[in-house]
């Protein structure tokens, strides 16, 4: 029952516990069924454990998993392939389907939590004769990390020696994930990266080998940061199935831009970022959380899959922001040759005295559609700064799109959202600590130490041109810096990704 790596799944009535801090699991005197597959734990590993009390109506059977390099598990009675997620946090008053697990999509780190609770359990896991699903009812006080904000969600982070290396690693394809180019092989990884705080978190992301031999010196390396997906867990681009609602725009990215720098040799690496993939708040525009989601991504998958020290730093939208903000970093990773902003957002708000103005006047001639993007900007400012308040600046309609800002990805947000921007604000909203930490992370503040591209449209629909081309005019007059800005015409923002690769084999000979 216990060869071939496989690891026990809990089929009867049953308690489980997971100490925090610690890398082992005990499974609590219960029938076991060999339907838990878990990648990187042998038969060795699994052990007899006594003293521990039998559950009714089964045998006396304790065993204890130890979990020394993947820290994350996952529970599911009926895996297709192997799984390594966690599924153990739930709320007390929830009961939840055995079956159900894969689509919840918990996780938990064994290492490493920050927060006040010392034991995760759940009991009285039960099945019937037939055909329905087992179900799990928590009796202890636990932590709900959903998709709605936890109170210590933003807590939860890595130890400082994780930071810039890998925590887990699942085998996904392109048919399961479909922000996966079609390369010979792609892994879904965790690794620490820190938050817009500075504190080590658990980050999330996608990795993707070439097909061909591998050169001497190992794969070069594309990063892509990814454009506006939400806020939250399930947004992220490493969750994307063929239901993900921002599923148009990630096969776009897939096919027409991340598949040709694949099959010209090169790795791809797709960062999430604070708060999506894992538990956490997104804070979306911080400049220095995106910038780790990256650099700390391509430290972590050079050392996994000693990938060669050349690598390319690339991204549209937010992504773009993301990798200029990444260029910009204290700590960049060596060998950066090119840095590429595709029709990047940028969160200056010029104007001077009058900038409050400003802003509050461009959210609010806003429609029901296009306010998304500002709902996410004050959302991800909130998540962060504690001086941006909701009393201060949100109408009731406001904290309503926030949250719902917190929950849906771009697209569900976009076209079930109600409230247009001119409804956002409380009537005399002070804006000031908003604009204040809009204007400390925009590129006016930044400074690259390479080479870095802009690519903007004069006629992109979803950036703001006025804004980014002055943003990126500052940055490219910035003292040192090697910033060249490339306008177009015409082109919306989905065409600049479709324009992305001709763009740039001006810049990058392996792709001519």
């Amino acid at each position: 029952m216990l060869g071939g790596g496989v690891v026990p799944v809990l089929t009867e009535s049953c308690r489980l516990a997971m100490p925090l801090g610690a890398h082992t699991l005990h499974v609590l005197g219960c029938e076991l069924s060999p339907n838990w597959w878990a990648p990187n734990i042998q038969p060795s590993r699994v052990g007899k454990i006594g003293n521990l009390p039998p559950c009714p109506g089964t045998e006396n059977i304790s065993h204890a998993m130890l979990w020394p390099s993947v820290r994350t598990m996952r529970m599911d009675p009926t895996p297709t392939r192997p799984l390594s997620r966690a599924g153990l946090i739930y709320n007390s008053n929830k009961t939840l389907s055995c079956l159900d697990w894969k689509l919840m999509r918990r996780e938990i780190l064994a290492l490493g939590l920050s927060v006040s609770v010392s034991m995760l359990m759940l009991s009285s896991c039960s099945r019937d004769d037939g055909n329905n699903a087992q179900e799990i009812n928590s009796t202890e006080e636990v932590m709900d990390m959903g998709e709605k904000e936890s109170v210590v969600a933003s807590k939860v982070g890595v130890e400082k020696d994780l930071v810039g290396k890998i925590v887990e690693i699942e085998e996904v394809t392109a048919d399961e994930i479909i922000s996966v180019p079609k390369g010979a092989k792609s892994y879904k990884v965790s690794y620490g990266a820190k938050n817009a705080y500075g504190q080590p978190i658990l980050s999330t992301g996608l990795v993707t080998l070439p097909k061909g031999t591998e050169p001497e010196k190992g794969w070069p390396v594309l990063s892509w940061a990814h454009g506006t997906t939400g806020l939250a867990k399930k947004c992220a681009p490493s969750e994307a199935d063929a239901t993900h609602p921002d599923r148009e725009a990630l096969q776009l990215v897939a096919q027409s831009y991340l598949q040709t720098w694949l099959d010209k040799g090169f790795a791809v690496i797709q960062p999430d970022y604070e708060g999506l993939g894992t538990v956490g708040s997104g804070t979306y525009m911080d400049r220095h959380s995106l910038a780790s989601a990256v650099n700390e991504m391509v430290r972590a998958t050079r050392s996994e899959f000693s990938f060669a020290d050349t690598w390319y730093n690339s991204g549209w939208s937010q992504g773009g922001f993301a990798a200029v903000s990444a260029a910009s970093a204290a700590d960049v990773p060596s060998g950066l040759q090119e840095t590429f902003a595709i029709a990047p957002g940028d969160t200056q708000i010029p104007g001077g005295k009058e900038a409050a103005d400003l802003a509050k006047n461009l959210i609010s001639d806003a429609d029901e559609k296009s306010v998304a993007y500002s709902a996410y900007v004050i959302r991800g400012a909130m998540n962060f700064n504690s001086e941006i308040k909701a009393e201060d600046l949100l109408s009731d309609s406001g904290r309503k799109l926030m949250e719902q800002a917190s929950e849906k990805c771009l697209t569900a947000l976009k076209e079930e959202n109600t409230i247009p921007g001119k409804d956002v604000f409380a009537p005399g909203a002070n804006l000031d600590s908003l604009v204040d930490h809009l204007n400390a992370n925009s590129m006016i503040n930044m400074k690259p130490s390479t080479p870095v591209k802009i690519f903007i449209s004069e006629d992109d629909e979803v950036i703001n041109y006025d804004i980014i081309s002055d943003s990126a005019g500052k940055l490219a007059d910035g003292d040192g810096t090697q910033v060249e800005v490339i306008e177009h015409k015409g082109e919306s923002h989905r065409d600049m990704v479709r324009r992305a690769v001709e763009d740039q084999k001006p810049f990058v000979s392996a792709l001519r």
